[in-house]
């Protein structure tokens, strides 16, 4: 039984201010430190956060690549020498069909055989469909929970919206959490 290589990961949450953006841009620079080339991708064409975090330009990005008015690698910003992001682009009339689209499909094919990682930023997934749609273009799921807004009513809907998504939950990041210095392993 041999287990599938995550090469592309979407990072999400299931509500905004988790943290999944500064989590995302965090696991990059670590992978491109490790000497592997990653590519990001600002999936939020809402709300996004992750051209902001990484300091580069938005004025072209995902929305034009996927509407057909730009290329890959007039979008592409550098930010490492092994480290790309595709910034969210302008807003977009109708960002759930373009990231549901036979174009974001392709794009994430074609950066997974020039990276060794793609990782996709998204909005929460109780908040829009995008989430879902971005699920099915990644091989791998990470999710942030914000352990502040974590209700055990949103654990529970966190647990069955997983198990109808498309792409398989790799692991859960734990954000915020405070740790009672009394009881924490190095005291």
């Amino acid at each position: 039984n041999q287990e599938k290589q995550v090469r592309s990961l979407l990072i999400t949450s299931p509500d905004p201010g988790a943290g999944k953006t500064t989590i995302l841009a965090n696991l990059a620079i670590s992978i491109a430190h490790a000497g592997h080339k990653v590519v990001v991708i600002d999936g939020d064409l809402r709300k996004p956060k992750l051209h902001t975090i990484c300091q580069v330009g938005n004025q072209e990005g995902l929305s034009n690549l996927l509407e057909g008015s730009k290329t890959i690698y007039e979008v592409l910003q550098w930010i490492d020498p092994n480290m790309g992001i595709i910034p969210s682009g302008p807003s977009s009339a109708d960002p759930a069909l373009l990231i549901s689209s036979e174009e974001m499909s392709e794009l994430v094919a074609t950066l997974s055989q020039d990276f060794e990682y793609v990782l996709i930023d998204s909005p929460a997934i109780f908040a829009v469909p995008d989430a879902k749609l971005l699920a099915k273009q990644a091989d791998g799921l990470l999710l942030v929970i914000n352990i502040d807004t974590a209700s055990e009513t949103i654990i529970h809907q966190v647990k069955q919206f997983l198990a109808n998504m498309p792409a398989d939950t790799v692991g859960m990041v734990i954000n915020k959490a405070e740790l009672n210095r009394s009881t924490y392993y190095y005291n």
